[in-house]
């Protein structure tokens, strides 16, 4: 998905080149390139009316896959670009792209090209004087969506375009709509209050959001949250930026940990395995996090290899809402990627760098922020005859008691986490512990006793060994000042007979 962007690069170098050839060089390259029309509107009206910001307008009006591969490999070759890119690829880059018929910013030849080439160059060098910007917006036909649209084409790392389809339609700035004019700090104040609502992003990232959004990306089920760890490979390794496969710069999520995927089945359908990898669509949100305290970004689902194929060589491509890496203000369980529970999102919300992005998907409507977690009872039992369903009660009231749900929020997709929430260091989040009283089952196991062991050379040894309940008792005793954690202790039936399960939060 890095390619989607590649685009960007490769207008910032045409600018570049663009300004340092001047009037005449614009003109005369202009007429040498391939734009597949004997008569180009852009070519019409004399050279000195081959403006940059006409050039630059024009040329995103073709911006279809067939002219990648000749119109702009045209405009590459005559400019000298060495910026690379697939000019082959079918993959659909999103930018302004105008009418051809409205893509020229002088009125048939009678605009103002020194005044064009003035703004130009002061976008270029910075500053841009509030003078020349708004005397831009007084040629008859350029208003703001245009002109700042190009000034988006000419610099995508700086500018954002105000048009219908680009962040004016999130209507989280002071604009929903273009507004007649604007002046230059207008203009720059409110990207940065814009900016401000996607921390770490670029311009480039909030338009493609923006405008994906406004095309009906929105989810559709309020509880789709996913959570997905930057150790991929369960190695120690932070995969967010420190590799050349990593998440942040290629827009992309994965994991590559044991059991994380599962045979593709004949049937050309996702089934769920350990990781529900196939499940995110578009819409979806992924809290990105590295341990159990280190938050590393959230993203939407743009598009979902897994779907299709199941394999190493996959990827869930997101849009990035929020690049700042920070410590989460409480834990989050230990598992490569599964749906996003409550105490998570909560991690997240509650942490500084995060809560714009809260706030952002709170005012573009669903999914909805986490609500306030539920108090279960500390001590429950359930009763009856064998085969009634206590155990998989047990669990399902186990799992609502971790996330801080209602018994009733606990689905299939939840259950599946139940062995990323169970005591297993290795694995698990250590949360919940399950034990069987039998005939044979002692105080030893249970709390804490004297174990023996086999020593070197076949001798036998003793050692003090903790129990089960101790172990998980001293666990949420060094937890016990976060609220988010909760640790359960499932004691099952006695002798498989009808003696009730009992579980308790600790």
């Amino acid at each position: 998905m890095k390619e989607i962007f590649d685009w960007v690069p490769w207008f910032q170098e045409l600018a570049k080149k663009t300004n340092e050839g001047g009037p005449q060089a614009l003109a005369e390259k202009a007429k040498e390139v391939d734009w597949r029309n004997d008569n180009p509107s852009l070519l019409r009206y004399g050279d000195e009316n081959i403006d940059p910001f006409s050039f630059f307008y024009y040329l995103a009006a073709l911006n279809r896959p067939g002219n990648w591969n000749t119109v702009y490999r045209s405009v590459a070759e005559v400019f000298g670009l060495r910026t690379p890119i697939d000019y082959s690829s079918t993959e659909e880059r999103i930018f302004p792209t105008p009418p051809v018929f409205a893509a020229l910013f002088h009125n048939r030849g009678n605009g103002k090209p020194h005044l064009l080439w003035e703004l130009f160059e002061q976008v270029l060098s910075d500053p841009v004087r509030s003078k020349t910007f708004e005397r831009t917006q007084e040629i008859p036909g350029v208003g703001v969506p245009k002109l700042s649209q190009t000034l988006f084409l000419i610099d995508p790392t700086r500018f954002l375009p105000f048009d219908a389809r680009s962040v004016l339609s999130l209507a989280i700035g002071k604009y929903s709509k273009p507004p007649p004019k604007i002046t230059w700090n207008e203009y720059r104040q409110e990207m940065e209050n814009i900016r401000s609502a996607f921390p770490g992003c670029e311009p480039y990232e909030i338009n493609m959001f923006s405008y994906l959004w406004s095309a009906d990306l929105k989810p559709k089920d309020p509880r789709r949250w996913y959570q997905v760890s930057t150790n991929v490979y369960n190695d120690g390794t932070d995969y967010w930026e420190d590799s050349k496969d990593n998440f942040k710069e290629h827009n992309w999520v994965y994991t590559g940990g044991p059991g994380d995927s599962m045979p593709f089945p004949s049937d050309g359908t996702a089934r769920r395995g350990r990781y529900p990898l196939g499940d995110p669509v578009p819409g979806d949100i992924v809290l990105v996090r590295f341990g159990q305290r280190q938050g590393r970004g959230v993203g939407v689902v743009y598009k979902n290899d897994y779907k299709d194929e199941l394999s190493s060589k996959s990827r869930l491509h997101v849009l990035w809402l929020n690049k700042k890496s920070a410590k989460l203000a409480g834990r989050t369980p230990i598992i490569g990627f599964s749906r996003a529970g409550e105490p998570t999102r909560t991690a997240f919300q509650s942490t500084g760098e995060y809560a714009p992005t809260f706030d952002l998907l709170q005012r573009l409507g669903p999914p909805p922020l986490p609500s306030e977690l539920v108090v279960h009872p500390r001590n429950q039992i359930l009763y009856g005859p064998p085969g009634t369903g206590k155990t998989y009660n047990a669990v399902t009231r186990a799992l609502a008691i971790v996330l801080g749900v209602g018994v009733d929020r606990i689905g299939g997709e939840d259950r599946a986490q139940f062995r990323a929430f169970r005591f297993d260091p290795a694995e698990g989040a250590g949360q919940i512990a399950m034990v069987t009283f039998h005939q044979s089952f002692s105080y030893e196991e249970f709390v804490e006793g004297i174990r023996p062991r086999l020593d070197a050379g076949s001798e036998i040894g003793y050692e003090l060994r903790d129990g089960i309940f101790k172990r998980i008792a001293d666990v949420a005793k060094k937890a016990r000042l976060d609220p988010d954690q909760k640790f359960v202790l499932i004691i099952d039936e006695i002798n498989r007979g009808n003696i009730p399960k009992i579980f308790g939060e600790l």
